[in-house]
């Protein structure tokens, strides 16, 4: 795990809600704290020119296109302002930093802070006109990095995407490194994506309305999110996050994943969520590994459906959910809440088979489920209960409560009571468990979910165990 700036934690701390990010990270680094912030370039969209040099606010840019010449040699530190007052919305007004721009030098180390001013606007309707522009677009052959502090910026309407271009809210690949703080992302055909062997760092970020995926990571990337909120356009191409690669990487954590409509689909390979929010109680996310490389899901609330042939690991999760068991898959559940099969999938039980090609290994373990029906919790055939069982799937010390039951079928296959051991029943839940909160999840003083777990410890998790979903940004 590569973590987040340390400098910027501390930033956010001084920040509060009255102070620009990037003061509070020249006050923290010891800049110019008495006088305000300086900076070595400025753009400004209303009194400047592009003929101007860019050095001083007297001199500023008026478009944004310049920033991507500055030169930066190795190592070197160099920081923009970008003033607000009019939406920066010209066919020049948007911005790509690479070695191959002209006079656009990236060395190695090298570090470009962009601040926006509150209020601004980047819209790339007339930019995408007649050719498929990013809003950024950051591409390096060593490690250079830029901060984008946006201090709530609006980036919109970058989506002319023609011949495959794909235009991104902010993409990077090569070795560039990308850090974007309190952005919103709406309207483009890619919110926020990684390529090659690229690195990117968001945070508190919104992406909306992207025709293809509202965050991707693809090739060898590198992605990190946090306390940022995703929400999918119906019809999106690619679902709320896409994954393109077996060897790409991702961590998501504090995060809001909103489907448009239930079934809308969140690529979790070479993925590890935690304590985040997947679907909504009314709207189911579908999870695809089809890369074969599989995800994590921790402490998080769900309402999910994924197909056994995919890979994906719950724990300590609560919610709705849904697999299909089938071969060539792993899905394993434990220490989790569930209250109910995922809304809008295709199939209407927690553990569902009727597959005549034999099983994956399912384990579900150290569970509490409460379902209004038996064939709501499983519902399996024959032959697909015989797979199961030879696939020497693990179904153990699981709190059934309501009307939870195992299928006859899985009943009669599991003759020597291998896969089904240690499971029993008890009395409801105390909360409502279809809710967001994980305290409508909990079991009262003296359930028998308590020390159940194969360890000796709970069976689901303890309230208070596990924190709620984070609030979008």
């Amino acid at each position: 795990m590569i973590p987040i700036d340390p400098v910027y934690r501390r930033a956010r701390w001084l920040c509060g809600t009255s102070m620009s990010l990037r003061l509070a990270m020249d006050l923290w680094q010891g800049g110019a704290a008495a006088f305000g912030p300086s900076y070595d370039y400025y753009v400004d969209g209303v009194n400047g020119s592009d003929s101007n040099d860019g050095t001083s606010l007297a001199q500023a840019w008026k478009s944004l296109k310049k920033i991507g010449a500055i030169s930066l040699p190795a190592a070197a530190v160099r920081s923009v302002l970008v003033k607000a007052g009019t939406p920066y919305d010209t066919a020049d007004d948007w911005v790509e930093r690479s070695n191959t721009t002209a006079g656009g030098n990236v060395g190695a180390g090298s570090i470009l802070d962009i601040t926006f001013e509150p209020g601004c606007v980047m819209d790339g309707s007339v930019a995408n006109t007649s050719a498929a522009a990013n809003a950024f677009e950051f591409a390096s052959t060593d490690e250079a990095t830029t901060r984008i502090f946006g201090n709530g910026l609006t980036i919109q309407h970058y989506n002319y995407d023609v011949g495959g271009a794909s235009p991104n809210g902010i993409g990077n690949r090569g070795k560039s490194i990308v850090r974007a703080y309190d952005v919103h992302v709406v309207d483009c055909v890619d919110g926020y994506s990684a390529h090659g062997n690229a690195k990117m760092f968001v945070d508190r970020v919104t992406a909306s309305g992207c025709a293809k995926s509202a965050y991707g990571h693809v090739e060898n990337a590198h992605f990190e999110a946090r306390r940022s909120t995703f929400t999918a356009k119906a019809g999106a191409i690619l679902g709320i996050g896409a994954v393109a690669s077996a060897t790409s990487t991702a961590i998501v954590e504090d995060c809001i994943l909103i489907p448009a409509t239930s079934g809308q689909t969140l690529g979790v390979d070479g993925t590890v969520f935690t304590r985040c929010q997947i679907g909504t109680p009314s709207l189911g996310v579908t999870l695809t590994s089809g890369y074969g490389v599989g995800g994590t899901i921790n402490q998080s609330f769900v309402n999910a459906y994924i197909d056994g042939h995919q890979k994906a690991t719950l724990y300590q999760c609560y919610g709705k959910f849904s697999t299909r068991v089938r071969s060539g898959g792993a899905v394993h559940v434990t220490r989790s809440v569930i209250s109910g099969p995922a809304t809008g999938a295709p199939v209407a039980s927690i553990i569902f088979s009727n597959f005549s090609g034999g099983s994956s290994k399912l384990i579900f373990n150290d569970n509490i489920v409460e379902t209004a029906t038996a064939a709501a919790f499983m519902d399996v055939n024959s032959t697909a209960a015989a797979a199961l069982v030879s696939a020497a799937s693990e179904i153990h010390n699981n709190v059934l409560s309501g009307s939870a039951a195992f299928d006859a079928d899985l009943i009669t296959a599991d003759s020597g009571n291998t896969v089904r051991t240690g499971s029993f029943r008890a009395d409801a839940l105390i909360g409502a468990a279809n809710t967001l909160d994980p305290d409508d999840y909990g079991y009262g003083p003296g359930s028998p979910a308590i020390g159940a777990a194969t360890d000796g410890g709970n069976c689901g998790f303890a309230i208070g165990a596990v924190p709620p979903v984070a609030e979008a940004a």
